[in-house]
């Protein structure tokens, strides 16, 4: 019971922090906080492109449209705040 509170708590932070970080890179950029997230390039992001860590992992760190590299900060945050 501990593992799976210890898990959940991982997977929640990884979470919050990937939105904090779409917060943060929206709001100093001047955009609206709403809506999905999407490429570089302008496409939106699928579910599972979507998932913090995984999603990454999934990718290769590349984003699967458009071949341009996913900053290896954010999953960096992700995984500290997983941890």
């Amino acid at each position: 019971l501990l593992a799976a509170w210890a898990l959940f708590g991982g997977v929640l932070g990884a979470v919050l922090s990937s939105f904090l970080a779409v917060v943060a890179q929206r709001t100093t950029s001047g955009e609206s906080i709403g809506g999905r997230s999407r490429c570089a390039c302008g496409r939106q992001l699928r579910s599972l492109e979507n998932i913090p860590i995984v999603g990454w992992l999934r990718c290769g760190g590349v984003a699967r449209c458009c071949g341009a590299a996913i900053p290896a900060h954010l999953v960096v945050c992700e995984l500290v705040c997983f941890a």
